[in-house]
């Protein structure tokens, strides 16, 4: 988390316990517990969520309705987040490229006996 985050957006939301210098990661980790963070991640995990929501849907959907309503709901949760300050434009497209990104390596992977070197459940041959 602390590799991906940028500066907030205003410095009207720069709280005082931003300003502390946690010597340990258990005293960091407590200080974002109570508080949250000081700043803003890389990509948004809201539009991760909606983007692989999108795209499970139009794959294995069998109503061109739910594909459709799939696409608004992404779009709407993409431009929410921009409006209400919530996310950077670029965290909602690095977070839709990880989302479609994900999806192929899933579709790849789909159709093979192996999972990442784990084998598949239901494929043991004995």
């Amino acid at each position: 988390m602390i590799a991906t985050m940028l500066p907030r957006t205003t410095s009207d939301e720069l709280h005082e316990f931003c300003l502390q210098t946690p010597k340990t990661y258990v005293e960091t980790f407590a200080i974002v517990l109570k508080n949250g963070t000081c700043g803003d991640y890389m990509f948004s995990g809201h539009t991760v969520t909606a983007v692989i929501l999108l795209l499970f849907t139009l794959q294995y959907s069998q109503y061109l309705w739910t594909g459709l309503l799939s696409i608004l709901c992404t779009f709407l949760t993409a431009t929410t987040l921009i409006f209400m300050r919530w996310h950077y434009t670029d965290d909602i497209i690095i977070g839709a490229l990880l989302a479609s990104l994900s999806f192929v390596v899933y579709n790849a992977y789909r159709s093979t006996r192996l999972w990442f070197y784990f084998e598949r459940m239901g494929t043991k041959k004995y």
